[in-house]
């Protein structure tokens, strides 16, 4: 796929076979939905700015999928396929993460103003995770945010204040620091 501007309002791929987003950056100002076949992704920065779902294969090709809505009631729902990058820069409405949601790469809450972590699923971070907001923001009540790159880095900044997450599960050799938070559980290794 190739969009001469490389900004769309909505996205619907429907159909069997493989489909390429040529473009290494992309912006839809909209909805994007993967029904069916396979996608790859751009190699750059793919902003969404509605809902995204995937009821089909996705292949993140290394880039960073941006969720920036604006407005109204939104959700991310990527089924089993795997984001490279994942940021999140929210300037109005609701945004819901109502899928159990994995990055081989970095997930960055940039910008939030009502980020909702479904209860009883999992964020699954492979790089780093960056909390920009704080808690009055975000809720993870019920939901995991597993954290597992091996490395040892800060989640927050004193500055940004703390967040209260649900469950936090440290995975091997992954140690954090962060600022005035807590979680209800906690698991190692």
């Amino acid at each position: 796929l190739f969009h001469a501007l490389a900004q769309l309002a909505n996205l619907l791929i429907s159909g069997t076979g493989g489909f390429t987003i040529t473009d290494t950056t992309v912006q839809a100002t909209g909805d994007v939905t993967f029904l069916s076949g396979s996608t790859t992704l751009p190699t750059g920065n793919f902003t969404i700015g509605g809902s995204f779902t995937n009821l089909a294969i996705f292949n993140a090709a290394g880039g960073t999928v941006t969720l920036n809505t604006s407005s109204g009631t939104r959700t991310v729902a990527p089924s089993t396929s795997v984001f490279s990058n994942l940021s999140v820069a929210q300037t109005g409405g609701q945004l819901t993460i109502a899928d159990h949601a994995t990055t081989t790469g970095n997930f960055t809450i940039a910008g939030a103003t009502n980020l909702i972590f479904a209860s009883g699923k999992t964020v699954a971070v492979g790089g780093t995770f960056t909390n920009q907001v704080g808690g009055g923001a975000t809720t993870w009540l019920g939901a995991t945010l597993a954290l597992n790159s091996g490395t040892n880095y800060s989640i927050n900044t004193k500055t940004t204040g703390g967040d209260a997450y649900g469950t936090l599960r440290l995975g091997t050799n992954t140690m954090i620091r962060s600022w005035n938070s807590s979680s209800t559980g906690y698991v190692l290794g």
